[in-house]
């Protein structure tokens, strides 16, 4: 249950804190300093995980079940506030905060297409392992990935550093592109706005 809760809260969390912690921020190079500081640690977290992580078969131990639906919901969450600065001033102030516990929700069904795959449940891997579980960018990567032995149990360093990676990057992708639309549907009724005003 707690997982679960982690799952689907945990984007807005990590995007609220973020967020909030961003805009105590006043120096544009701290803010891009530790925007880029995030990614790093998350990808130190990943690598943590996996060799800290028990290799047994059968379910993880709680603590490492709930570190890697941290990753998830850290690498969901962290675009938001990553779009949130790249396209300033599309909302008031006082929604921003809305904006930032919302937004993540668009991950579910990225998220939901990341651990619910056809090998989890037949217990066999197929040649397209990256294009099932992150569809954006998973193709690109797959046929550089063939001949490798990766798991679903997650065993493997590399397989999974590029796995959880590849999330946060298909998520930043999205988020961009979903801001950058609010941006210009914001910009079109600007200019719609101005024209009456003529």
């Amino acid at each position: 249950m707690i997982e679960v809760l982690v799952l689907f809260l945990g984007p807005s969390f990590f995007s609220l804190l973020i967020w909030f912690g961003l805009k105590k921020i006043s120096s544009p190079a701290m803010k891009k300093t530790a925007l880029l500081v995030l990614p790093v640690l998350f990808v130190l977290s990943i690598i943590l995980w996996v060799l800290l992580k028990p290799h047994t078969i059968g379910p993880s131990p709680f603590i490492f079940a709930l570190a890697a639906i941290s990753i998830i919901a850290f690498a969901a969450g962290y675009p938001v506030a990553v779009a949130m600065n790249v396209f300033p001033g599309i909302f008031k102030e006082k929604d921003e905060g809305y904006v930032a516990a919302f937004a993540p929700l668009i991950s579910v069904p990225f998220i939901l297409k990341l651990l619910i795959s056809p090998e989890v449940w037949e217990g066999k891997l197929y040649g397209d392992y990256f294009s099932i579980k992150i569809p954006l960018i998973g193709w690109a990567i797959d046929p550089f990935t063939s001949g490798w032995a990766h798991t679903t149990a997650g065993d493997s360093l590399f397989p999974m550093l590029i796995l959880y990676t590849g999330f946060f990057v298909e998520m930043t992708m999205i988020m961009l592109l979903v801001f950058w639309c609010f941006r210009k549907a914001a910009g079109s009724s600007g200019d719609q706005t101005t024209e009456k005003e003529d």
